[in-house]
């Protein structure tokens, strides 16, 4: 059985001793948690590079404006949050929302507890983006669907053929050139849209010549 690869988390902390206290706390075999200063200028950066799976903010009161700053750093990585505070307020509510965050948790709070927040953070992350490569997948499929059916219209139109016959047309030419459906209807489209504009350059010179001979 394949060993799970431990949680990368980024402990952003807005407190020098806040930091280490909570790698400590989230010290598992499950989990490979870094300090990082929440007001250090080059926070930001360097937990990007980091590329971690969670991001475990915490932050006082006067500091929330700054942990908002790092839901850039979670979109560009993919990670997901959790919020830790000393209480529950307005602005707590805002910057977790604002975040993005999976879970706000409230000070103090257990080893085990936090833990357990940043293990089902990460699993509702990982489904998170399995869901949505799920959605970006339909509708590239469904638009691919559709560049397909305008090239079959064209080729319908361009050489009076059946719908089947059109989509056999495709099939061979994508056979022929080893190329997938999709780009063989693409340039279907392309070659037909060049033909299209030919014969709107060409529409008012042929009306002038007739014109002109008359």
């Amino acid at each position: 059985m394949t060993t799970p690869q431990p949680i990368r988390i980024a402990v952003v902390a807005d407190s020098e001793h806040a930091a280490p206290r909570l790698v400590s706390a989230l010290c598992s075999p499950s989990c490979l948690a870094r300090a990082f200063l929440l007001t250090s200028p080059d926070a930001p950066k360097r937990v990007a590079e980091l590329q971690p799976a969670v991001i475990l903010v915490r932050a006082g009161e006067a500091n929330l404006p700054a942990a908002i700053s790092f839901a850039h750093v979670a979109r560009r990585t993919g990670a997901a949050v959790v919020l830790l505070t000393p209480q529950a307020s307005a602005g707590s509510l805002r910057a977790a929302q604002g975040l993005g965050a999976m879970t706000h948790l409230l000070e103090p709070v257990t080893s085990q507890a936090l833990l357990a927040a940043i293990i089902v953070a990460h699993a509702r992350a990982q489904d998170f983006h399995a869901l949505s490569r799920a959605v970006r997948a339909a509708r590239q499929s469904a638009e691919a669907r559709d560049v397909i059916e305008q090239a079959k219209q064209a080729l319908m139109r361009r050489f009076g053929l059946g719908d089947e016959e059109a989509h056999r047309l495709l099939q061979k030419e994508s056979r022929s050139r080893n190329r997938k459906l999709l780009e063989t209807a693409e340039q279907v489209l392309r070659a037909e849209s060049r033909f299209a504009r030919t014969r709107a350059r060409a529409t008012p010179l042929a009306a002038s010549v007739v014109g002109g001979s008359a």
